[in-house]
């Protein structure tokens, strides 16, 4: 059975250590450490890291995930009947209050944008509570942002950069890109966990 069906339709970020999941560490935690609750859901957390994403390196198993191998924000404030949330997105995100090394809180008065060196200045990828993905513009993503009760948003980024050898490395190395926009997909689709048993497809 799904992860989410298995704890009152509730993401891991929404439910206790003691249960299995990791509310205890949304404001002290990485975000990889989110993911590894749902490691039974996942084939392969390479889609973790996008093939766009030079400062990051994909993983295959859970042994070892870091910030380092994840490209994406949660928003621990969606919930799945939540259908127009944002609940996770491409991590080159602008604008907003820094409230802890990893967490950034945006309101109603914020202005959320999208920063270089993903895909292009203007422009990155979210998932919704109901199962779809999205490209979006910076307008786009100001209009679904806040999605969290009272129009507040807070955000789990993941933290850290690689070695600049490493980064000249995976660059040199193009074996693993295939088409950016289907591992963006497959990983903020793993990121819904399988709320939804048919992910709905809509135009934003």
């Amino acid at each position: 059975m799904l992860w989410a069906e298995n704890h009152n339709k509730q993401y891991p970020f929404q439910v206790s250590v003691a249960q299995g999941g990791t509310k205890e560490f949304v404001e002290a935690g990485p975000v990889s450490l989110h993911f590894s609750a749902i490691s039974n859901e996942v084939g392969t957390f390479t889609v973790l890291a996008c093939s766009s994403d030079k400062g990051r390196v994909p993983r295959k198993g859970i042994a070892n995930l870091t910030d380092l191998n994840v490209s994406y924000f949660l928003n621990p404030g969606v919930r799945p009947d939540m259908p127009e949330g944002v609940l996770a997105g491409d991590r080159n995100v602008t604008g907003g209050v820094a409230r802890a090394s990893n967490v950034v809180e945006f309101t109603a008065q914020s202005s959320p944008g999208w920063g270089k060196g993903l895909h292009g200045p203007n422009g990155g990828y979210v998932a919704l509570a109901d199962g779809s993905v999205h490209e979006t513009t910076t307008r786009n993503f100001c209009d679904l942002l806040p999605g969290a009760p009272g129009g507040t948003s807070r955000l789990i980024f993941p933290v850290g950069e690689l070695p600049t050898s490493i980064v000249h490395q995976r660059l040199a190395s193009k074996t693993l890109s295939v088409l950016g926009a289907v591992a963006i997909c497959g990983a903020l689709v793993a990121l819904v966990w399988f709320s939804l048993r048919e992910p709905v497809k809509r135009e934003v």
